[in-house]
Order: structure tokens, then C-alpha cells, then sequence
């Protein structure tokens, strides 16, 4: 009886909702069919390999031709397929879940035609007046601008189908996010707070990402490839706003109010720093600007005047937290030649540990690690039932925002582990709180061998990914690891 009087509730607020929803028209960068198709249509438009006909585009060509099979598989995978015809399939590539499951690189040349078609399927565009030197406007050879992007749920989001399916649309959003077709509150005619590269990065879906923003803005840098250290610089102090919880008209009030009060405000000393609108101002976040939507100038210049040189120095502090990360990640990998080290959970937690590691890199040489994956972990156990997990991931999102960075997390019946080597992928877990000399006693019991692996490495230049964690998926809400 109780879940029917709940069930009509619930139909009752959903119709009730969708009401409202009506009454106001449509939301600004909603996930409606048609919209996504146009974002779609405006992404082929700029990186399709037919565009790229000038001899000097040859390298964007071949680059955007890999990334667009693998932008088909995500369309399909997030259940926006492109046409009733399309033979594109939803595999998954055979990776592990330490490897992302889809990268994209993508040149973009500006927007210059209109689309003639909603479908997919009609691309190549009309590529007669878009040529890639630019010729029929006459300004000379277009420039082109570079994306990178990668789509790297966690394990338990891999294992269901409704997560990843959703996680997937999200990493649609991103993608064109990224090349500058999306542009939050673009029904309003308020004017948009720029950031660096023009636009508001927000979170589409705020239940998913408001744990994983804070983690990702605080140590985004941590899990970036060796390969890419020299982009580390561009990526340490990402401009971007976030908002937890908050509906729409909310951020447009927020929005409007920052944007008619920069000046005053002083925002071209801070625009650096991270900025998360909530509904109220904390300084428990490190490094982050808190406030509230509804902010007053004088609070704010107030809150300013008192923290935002402490919020300065913690930003400094994470900043050389991940230029010592990446050091030592690259140094390890190095004298074991490693095929990559993962950091999982807390990336703070891991400076110990990692040092630890390079103390005893020379008894660890003796072992055959080459080509083997480190990952670091907070905590090591026995695989969980699908049920349990999905319960227990239901809990986690029932629970608020904790900008501190704790949670509560149920203790575990199973022995925790401090070790554990997977010979089908040459993947050695280990856990951050490890014993030295236990390590050490751990690797000749199990004596890895170069021909462990069934299948070869994936390759070790795969594009840069945000921080992901054994605990706290990609996309999805999970409890932000201890720091």
C-alpha cells in the first residue's frame, strides 16, 4: 500500500513537472532528440575528413578519420544512433578498465555552412565553399584548433548497461562542449560569463558530476598520460564553474550577477581559480572559491577580502602536489619500465606511497615488471555482486555534496589486501598504505613474466583523461576520496 501511495506521488510530481516545463519552454541545453542531432550535424561539419582536402591538413585528416569511427561507436553506445541504416555497432573495444574505452582527437575549422540534413548519414557536407586552405573567403589558410578528449568510465560503470549508456551521452556533451557548439543559457538573452577558451563549463547532469567536479578541478592534471607532461602547464589551472545543485533559473542568476559585477568584483585577479556556485559559501573546499548563487557584492568582496589569498596558496599547493605526482609516476616508470602508472582514489594519498615506491625501485628492477601497469588504490578487495554494488551506488547518490572531500563509506566484511597481481593484463594493485618489505615478498611469490599478457599493451599515447578512481566513477555520483 505504501509503495502505490508512492508511486502516485511520484507520477504525480513527474506530470506536475513536466507542466512547469511546458509553462517555461524549453530548457537551455537540454538532451532533447533534435538538439542533439543539430550538436551532431555542427561536430561532422567541422572535423569531417572530407573537409581536410589541402595537402598541409593531410595529418588532421588521417587524425579525424580514427577519432570519427570511434565518435560513431559513442553515438550508438548512447543510443542516439545516427540512422536506421548505420552499420555502426556497440562493442566495446577489447581493453581493460584502466584504459579508456573511447579517445577522440579531433581539428576543428570554423564554422562556415549550414547543415542541409538532420541525419548523420548525410555527411560528407557540401565541402565546395569549406575547403581547408580557406580560398573561397579569401582570408588565406584557416586555422584549425585541437581537441582532446577521452571517454574513461569506471569499471562499475563499464559493468552496467543503463550507467554507461548514460555516461556516454554525457561524453557526447563534453565533445561539444569542447568544440564550441554548446553555449549554456544561449536561449537568454543574458550575457554569457566567459571563460578562457569562451565558454561555462558546467555539469549537465549535476546529480552525476557534483562529487566528481571537486576532485577533478582540484587534481585534473594527476592522471594525464607521461607522454603528455609538456601539456601539463595548460592544463593546471583550469578556468571553469561549476554548480551543485542549483535549477536553471538559479544559474541564471548567478550567471547575470557575476557578469554585471566583474569589475567590482575584482575577477580578473581570481578568473584563474576554480569557481563552485552552490547555495551557501564555504571554505572547506582547498583551493576552490565557493559561494551561493544569491550572492550580495558586499558579502562577496567581503568573503574575498578574507580568503582569497589562503584559497591562492592551497591552489599552489595542489600544484605541486601534481608536478611531484607526475615526477615521480614518470620516474618509476622509467627505472621499471612500466607501461604506465594509474592513480586511483585520492591523488594526495599517492605523493607517500609513490615515494615509497622509488625507495625500493631497485629490488622492485629485479622482478620482470616491464610493460606492466602500476595502479595505486585506496583500497583492495574481492569483486562485490552486480546487486550489492548497485544498492550500495544508490546510497552514495542519495547523499548530499561534501566539499571537504569526506563521506561515509560502509565497512567492508571481506580481509582487505595490500597486493594483488593480474596476469591477464600485467596490472599490479597496490595498495597506498603498502608494507616495503611485504611488496617485496609479494612479487617473488608471484613472479611476474613478460608473457603474462594474453593480448598487447594498449598503447601508451593515448590521449589525456580527467581524474577517475576505483571508488568514484567518471560520470556518475560517487563519494569524492579522501585527501
Amino acid at each position: 500500500m505504501h509503495q502505490q501511495r508512492h508511486g502516485d506521488y511520484d507520477s504525480e510530481q513527474q506530470q506536475r513537472s513536466r507542466g512547469q516545463r511546458s509553462k517555461r519552454g524549453p530548457r537551455s541545453g537540454g538532451r532533447k532528440t533534435e538538439e542533439v542531432r543539430s550538436w551532431r550535424r555542427q561536430l561532422l561539419l567541422r572535423v569531417h575528413p572530407d573537409l581536410f582536402q589541402a595537402p598541409q591538413h593531410a595529418h588532421a585528416r588521417a587524425v579525424n578519420q580514427r577519432s570519427l569511427q570511434a565518435f560513431q561507436s559513442l553515438v550508438a553506445l548512447a543510443g542516439h544512433t545516427p540512422s536506421s541504416t548505420s552499420t555502426t555497432t556497440t562493442s566495446l573495444p577489447a581493453v581493460d578498465d584502466a584504459h579508456p574505452l573511447f579517445t577522440f582527437h579531433f581539428y576543428l575549422r570554423p564554422a562556415h555552412v549550414e547543415a542541409d540534413s538532420d541525419d548523420v548519414a548525410d555527411v560528407p557536407p557540401r565541402a565546395s565553399t569549406t575547403t581547408a586552405e580557406g580560398s573561397s573567403s579569401g582570408g588565406g589558410e584557416e586555422e584549425l584548433r585541437e581537441v582532446r578528449y577521452a571517454f574513461h568510465p569506471a569499471p562499475e560503470v563499464r559493468r552496467n548497461a543503463v550507467r554507461l549508456r548514460r555516461a556516454a551521452e554525457e561524453c557526447m556533451l563534453q565533445l561539444f562542449s569542447l568544440a564550441g557548439l554548446i553555449q549554456p543559457f544561449a536561449a537568454s538573452p543574458t550575457p554569457e560569463l566567459k571563460t578562457q577558451d569562451g565558454w561555462i563549463r558546467t555539469n549537465w547532469n549535476e546529480d552525476a558530476l557534483r562529487q566528481k567536479a571537486i576532485e577533478a578541478i582540484r587534481f585534473a592534471p594527476a592522471e594525464v598520460k607521461m607522454s603528455y607532461q609538456e601539456e601539463l602547464a595548460a592544463m593546471l589551472d583550469p578556468d571553469m564553474i561549476f554548480f551543485d545543485k542549483l535549477t536553471h533559473s538559479q544559474k541564471m542568476r548567478a550567471v547575470e550577477s557575476l557578469t554585471m559585477n566583474l569589475e567590482r568584483l575584482g575577477y580578473a585577479d581570481w578568473a584563474h581559480l576554480p569557481l563552485l556556485i552552490g547555495k551557501q559559501y564555504s571554505r572547506r573546499a582547498e583551493g576552490i572559491v565557493v559561494i551561493p548563487y544569491n550572492f550580495t557584492v558586499p558579502r562577496l568582496v567581503e568573503y574575498l577580502n578574507k580568503h582569497l589569498a589562503d584559497i591562492k596558496r592551497e591552489r599552489e599547493h595542489i600544484r605541486a602536489d601534481v608536478h611531484l605526482i607526475a615526477d615521480l609516476s614518470h620516474r618509476l616508470q622509467e627505472r621499471l619500465g612500466l607501461q604506465d602508472v594509474s592513480v586511483w582514489g585520492s591523488k594526495r594519498a599517492a605523493i607517500g606511497c609513490l615515494q615509497r615506491l622509488t625507495d625500493i625501485a631497485g629490488h622492485m628492477a629485479s622482478h620482470n615488471l616491464t610493460h606492466a601497469t602500476l595502479v595505486l588504490t585506496d583500497l583492495i578487495s574481492a569483486p562485490q555482486p552486480q546487486e550489492d554494488e548497485d544498492e550500495r551506488e544508490e546510497e552514495q547518490e542519495d547523499g548530499g555534496l561534501k566539499v571537504d572531500g569526506t563521506t561515509t563509506e560502509e565497512e567492508l566484511d571481506e580481509p582487505e589486501e595490500q597486493f594483488r597481481y593480474d596476469p591477464s593484463t600485467r596490472r599490479l594493485f597496490v595498495r597506498k598504505d603498502f608494507n616495503k618489505a611485504g611488496l617485496l615478498a609479494y612479487l617473488r611469490r608471484v613472479r611476474p613474466r613478460p608473457d603474462d599478457i594474453v593480448e598487447a599493451p594498449p598503447s601508451s599515447t593515448a590521449p589525456p583523461t580527467l581524474a577517475t578512481s576505483s571508488s568514484s566513477a567518471f560520470l556518475k555520483s560517487a563519494q569524492v576520496p579522501t585527501s
